[in-house]
Protein backbone atom coordinates (compact mmCIF):
# COMPACT_ATOMS: atom_id res chain seq x y z
CA UNK A 1 0.00 0.00 0.00
CA UNK A 2 2.95 2.32 0.58
CA UNK A 3 4.31 1.66 -2.40
CA UNK A 4 1.08 2.32 -4.59
CA UNK A 5 1.35 5.78 -2.90
CA UNK A 6 4.72 6.63 -3.28
CA UNK A 7 4.17 5.35 -6.78
CA UNK A 8 0.93 7.74 -7.12
CA UNK A 9 2.65 10.45 -5.46
CA UNK A 10 5.99 10.31 -7.68
CA UNK A 11 4.01 9.91 -10.74
CA UNK A 12 1.17 13.21 -9.80
CA UNK A 13 3.88 15.11 -7.91
CA UNK A 14 3.08 18.16 -9.95
CA UNK A 15 -0.47 18.05 -9.26
CA UNK A 16 -0.27 17.15 -5.59
CA UNK A 17 2.42 20.42 -5.15
CA UNK A 18 0.23 22.71 -7.08
CA UNK A 19 -2.97 21.37 -4.58
CA UNK A 20 -0.70 21.78 -1.63
CA UNK A 21 0.06 25.53 -2.93
CA UNK A 22 -3.34 25.94 -3.69
CA UNK A 23 -4.38 25.84 0.22
CA UNK A 24 -1.27 27.63 1.17
CA UNK A 25 -2.49 30.89 -0.80
CA UNK A 26 -5.54 29.78 0.12
CA UNK A 27 -4.74 29.66 3.90
CA UNK A 28 -2.80 33.05 3.80
CA UNK A 29 -5.44 34.65 1.87
CA UNK A 30 -7.93 34.00 4.91
CA UNK A 31 -5.26 35.19 7.19
CA UNK A 32 -4.51 38.29 4.95
CA UNK A 33 -8.77 38.85 5.09
CA UNK A 34 -8.66 38.32 8.92
CA UNK A 35 -5.91 40.87 9.54
CA UNK A 36 -7.45 43.31 7.04
CA UNK A 37 -10.82 43.05 8.86
CA UNK A 38 -9.46 43.24 12.18
CA UNK A 39 -7.28 46.59 11.10
CA UNK A 40 -10.80 48.18 9.68
CA UNK A 41 -12.56 47.11 13.14
CA UNK A 42 -9.46 48.86 15.14
CA UNK A 43 -9.58 51.74 12.72
CA UNK A 44 -13.53 52.08 13.24
CA UNK A 45 -13.20 52.16 17.06
CA UNK A 46 -10.82 55.06 16.65
CA UNK A 47 -12.93 56.82 14.42
CA UNK A 48 -16.27 56.46 16.61
CA UNK A 49 -13.72 57.57 19.84
CA UNK A 50 -12.23 60.15 17.71
CA UNK A 51 -16.42 61.80 16.76
CA UNK A 52 -17.11 61.28 20.61
CA UNK A 53 -14.32 63.39 21.33
CA UNK A 54 -14.96 65.87 19.04
CA UNK A 55 -18.35 65.74 20.17
CA UNK A 56 -18.06 66.65 23.90
CA UNK A 57 -15.41 69.23 22.64
CA UNK A 58 -18.25 71.37 20.48
CA UNK A 59 -20.50 70.78 23.62
CA UNK A 60 -18.30 72.28 25.57
CA UNK A 61 -17.07 75.31 23.44
CA UNK A 62 -20.90 75.89 22.69
CA UNK A 63 -21.32 76.08 26.55
CA UNK A 64 -18.63 78.65 26.69
CA UNK A 65 -20.02 80.37 23.51
CA UNK A 66 -23.06 81.12 25.43
CA UNK A 67 -21.60 81.74 28.50
CA UNK A 68 -19.76 84.29 26.92
CA UNK A 69 -22.76 85.68 25.15
CA UNK A 70 -24.52 86.16 28.22
CA UNK A 71 -21.76 87.40 30.19
CA UNK A 72 -21.41 90.19 26.68
CA UNK A 73 -25.23 91.03 26.97
CA UNK A 74 -25.07 91.41 30.77
CA UNK A 75 -21.59 93.63 30.63
CA UNK A 76 -23.42 95.41 27.32
CA UNK A 77 -26.78 95.91 29.95
CA UNK A 78 -24.66 97.08 32.20
CA UNK A 79 -22.60 99.82 29.75
CA UNK A 80 -26.07 100.30 28.82
CA UNK A 81 -27.94 101.64 32.26
CA UNK A 82 -24.29 103.78 32.55
CA UNK A 83 -24.43 105.51 29.82
CA UNK A 84 -28.26 106.41 30.42
CA UNK A 85 -27.73 107.75 33.71
CA UNK A 86 -24.65 109.50 32.45
CA UNK A 87 -26.92 111.31 30.08
CA UNK A 88 -29.19 112.27 32.53
CA UNK A 89 -26.51 113.83 34.64
CA UNK A 90 -25.23 115.44 31.77
CA UNK A 91 -28.79 117.09 31.22
CA UNK A 92 -29.08 117.76 34.57
CA UNK A 93 -26.11 119.79 34.68
CA UNK A 94 -26.67 121.62 30.72
CA UNK A 95 -30.18 122.46 32.52
CA UNK A 96 -28.31 123.69 35.55
CA UNK A 97 -25.91 125.82 33.57
CA UNK A 98 -28.83 127.27 31.26
CA UNK A 99 -30.70 128.23 34.09
CA UNK A 100 -27.81 129.86 35.73
CA UNK A 101 -26.59 131.50 32.89
CA UNK A 102 -30.07 133.12 32.39
CA UNK A 103 -29.95 134.16 35.77
CA UNK A 104 -27.03 135.88 35.02
CA UNK A 105 -28.39 137.32 32.25
CA UNK A 106 -31.01 138.63 34.00
CA UNK A 107 -28.65 140.41 36.98
CA UNK A 108 -25.64 141.24 34.87
CA UNK A 109 -25.93 141.33 31.11
CA UNK A 110 -22.30 142.63 30.78
CA UNK A 111 -20.99 139.78 32.88
CA UNK A 112 -23.02 137.25 30.06
CA UNK A 113 -21.29 139.44 27.33
CA UNK A 114 -17.98 139.10 28.42
CA UNK A 115 -18.24 135.45 28.99
CA UNK A 116 -19.43 135.41 25.17
CA UNK A 117 -16.82 137.27 23.89
CA UNK A 118 -14.11 135.09 26.22
CA UNK A 119 -15.53 131.71 25.12
CA UNK A 120 -16.62 132.20 21.32
CA UNK A 121 -14.39 135.25 20.40
CA UNK A 122 -17.07 137.16 19.23
CA UNK A 123 -16.59 140.67 19.49
CA UNK A 124 -19.80 142.86 20.45
CA UNK A 125 -21.32 145.78 18.72
CA UNK A 126 -24.13 147.85 19.89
Amino acid sequence: MKEKILAFCLKNWREIALIFLLLVVFAKGRYDVHNIIKAQEISQDSLKTQITELQEIHEEELKQRDKALEEFRIRNEQLEMRYQDALMDLSKEIDKRKKGIVRDYRKDKDKLRLQIENTYGFTYVP
